[in-house]
């Protein structure tokens, strides 16, 4: 019989010292020279798993990124990172559902979706990620100081999954609380309006998207469905 994990989901976020995907020079546990604008240490560490949420949005394998309709918060649909299937991962409010229930970087992929979702709660966040493609639309993504950009937003995608918008000095975190289920039996969720994944990789499309109003929702009524095999 299996030992159950009883490590918190913070716990497992740092808890690896590899390196990170593409990106040998970075691993678990890295000093961040450029920590999150809400990290009150001059340096803060890398959570390897994060940051690979970053790579992986970065690369462009985030496909699919559609607003539910309360109590839902968001769905992503992702590549696999074998190439030969896809993942669907939901967000509610307490609630996720990942691929096979287990804590992976499909996580830091439904918190980019939620930033997206609720832009006006994820202003660092949105920072951080205009800042790295305006630098690598110019220098490309080989060198230091894209390294460093990295680093910084998967750091600010480690704030804003613990703590949203909120203080890290006084609100309470969120992260640990969250209940975790198995992908493969999805939620009932109501589908509202869909973001473009190219936000994630695009600059121009980044900024149109932060300096767009949204638009008013068609008020005839959504048909409630679960999505676990809508898109195979």
């Amino acid at each position: 019989m299996a030992v159950k994990d009883t490590r918190t989901i913070t716990q497992v976020f740092f808890s690896r010292k590899r390196h990170v995907d593409i990106f040998p020079r970075l691993h678990g546990l890295q000093e961040i020279e450029y920590p999150a604008k809400r990290n009150p240490k001059e340096v803060g560490r890398l959570s390897a798993m994060l940051c690979k949420s970053c790579v992986v949005a970065l690369k462009g394998d985030i496909i699919g990124i559609t607003r539910l309709k309360p109590p839902g918060k968001v769905m992503i649909r992702s590549r696999s990172q074998s190439g030969s299937d896809f993942h669907h991962c939901y967000m509610t409010e307490g609630k996720v559902w990942l691929p096979m229930g287990s804590i992976t970087y499909h996580l830091g992929l439904l918190f980019l979706g939620e930033a997206l979702a609720e832009k006006e709660s994820s202003p660092d966040l949105l920072d951080g990620l205009e800042e790295l493609l305006s630098y690598k639309e110019v220098a490309g993504e080989k060198d230091d100081h894209y390294l460093k950009l990295l680093m910084h937003f998967a750091d600010e995608l480690y704030y804003f999954s613990k703590w949203k918008d909120g203080n890290p000095e006084k609100d309470k975190e969120r992260l640990d609380s969250l209940k975790v289920h198995d992908a493969a039996s999805p939620p009932e969720v109501t589908l509202g309006s869909s973001i473009d994944p190219a936000v994630l990789t695009d600059i121009e499309k980044l900024q149109e998207f932060r300096e767009s109003k949204e638009k008013k929702e068609s008020k005839k009524a959504p048909k409630s469905s679960s999505l676990g095999s809508r898109f195979k």
